[in-house]
């Protein structure tokens, strides 16, 4: 998967990882976050390497007659436009 707005966008933060080192961080943190409770199977789910997630907070960009979607820019407060999220 490619995406030209990636280390623009503040949105996704492992995306330069493959689905699967993905997936295992993800995993690993979860099992870190729970070792107190001493759950000792989770059952996990894999999704589609792409368009998989659910939720995303999607801005509105408004620049002269053009209207476009927009996420928050990484490390800045400002947004910027985007014309496609593989992720979503």
């Amino acid at each position: 998967m490619h995406c030209k707005y990636f280390s623009k966008c503040g949105s996704c933060t492992f995306y330069e990882l493959s689905y699967e080192e993905q997936f295992l961080k993800k995993t690993d943190f979860i099992k870190k976050e729970f070792k107190e409770f001493k759950i000792k199977e989770f059952e996990l789910f894999r999704s589609k390497e792409s368009r998989f997630r659910d939720r995303a907070e999607f801005r509105v960009f408004h620049e002269e007659n053009k209207i476009s979607y927009a996420m928050n820019k990484m490390g800045v407060k400002a947004l910027l436009p985007i014309h496609s999220c593989e992720i979503v």
